[in-house]
């Protein structure tokens, strides 16, 4: 489980736990869909991408016929749909938010929030733009996305657990509401992830990410009834791809100019002895706003 307790301008503060103990990752994510349905007596709002990580989520929510909503995002650059290929799996949402990613970068919403406190890129920010259409009173947001952080940096390094501060933009963002990141919701649904299966990927993992590289296995093996697409980077989708000039650095165009998005390559990082037994404790991490200091893939 991992806890955004400070995200402000000069870093980031996460509480974490997991544990031994957990069941396997199919038991884990019904068991906390339940546990969120006890949590609040609110309406659960699904942010459904499309995505394998979201059209998963609502198909354990339905499998157990608990009642959600849905709200899906369009992103458009004139008349091109950016998102197109997750859009297109989507059947039905009950909410749609369609966003001009040209305007939405001038928004005060955008700029007030993030531009000029911490820059966060218009792909991650808009996600939680969501908050705008949303009601406080009566929504409890469910977030999907964000498994475990698998990095390997170099080819000559050990791969390692790794958080990437950007990630902790959703606590300000959505701070009038109650939300979860459903996959960091307890230490139960975090450690569920590493069974035979993930440990033997993760001693496979080439220089890059285990979610880009063997997620998709993992889900076909734990919810076979399910067409899981495979992962796309969203800084890889048309448009988002030209307002990124190095990703791995956090260089990225917004508003029209380049920005130093230092949160992006702010990675609180964890040896994978330590997540995997049931380690517990409290990592805080200063911006890396020198990217001199950047020691992330080589």
């Amino acid at each position: 489980m991992l806890t955004v307790t400070r995200w402000d301008q000069n870093g980031v503060d996460v509480d974490y736990e997991f544990t031994t103990d957990a069941p396997k990752f199919r038991e884990a994510l019904f068991e906390t869909c339940k546990q969120i349905r006890q949590d609040t007596n609110k309406d659960i709002v699904i942010t459904l991408s499309g995505g394998s990580d979201s059209t998963l989520v609502k198909w354990c929510f339905d499998h157990l016929g608990i009642e959600t909503k849905t709200i899906h995002q369009r992103y458009w650059h004139g008349d091109t749909l950016i998102n197109e290929s997750e859009s297109a799996c989507i059947e039905h949402a009950d909410i749609y938010q369609d966003i001009d990613m040209v305007k939405f970068q001038y928004t005060p919403w955008y700029q007030d929030k993030f531009v000029n406190y911490v820059p966060i890129t218009a792909h991650l920010a808009v996600q939680m733009y969501v908050e705008t259409v949303l009601n406080p009173e009566t929504d409890f947001i469910v977030v999907c996305g964000i498994p475990p952080g698998i990095y390997k940096f170099r080819d000559d390094v050990d791969p390692v657990y790794a958080w990437v501060g950007a990630w902790g933009c959703r606590k300000l963002a959505l701070a009038r509401y109650e939300s979860c990141g459903i996959f960091h919701y307890s230490p139960m649904i975090s450690s569920s992830w590493f069974d035979s299966l993930f440990k033997k990927q993760v001693s496979q993992v080439r220089k890059g990410v285990w979610e880009n590289q063997f997620k998709k296995t993992f889900y076909d093996f734990h919810f076979p009834e399910i067409d899981h697409l495979p992962k796309t980077w969203v800084h890889e989708y048309p448009y988002f791809k030209d307002l990124t000039v190095e990703q791995t650095k956090g260089k990225y165009i917004i508003a029209g100019e380049q920005r130093d998005v230092y949160a992006q390559r702010t990675r609180l990082q964890w040896p994978l002895e330590e997540v995997m037994n049931g380690g517990k404790g409290h990592k805080s991490m200063d911006w890396i706003k020198d990217i001199n200091q950047y020691e992330g893939f080589q």
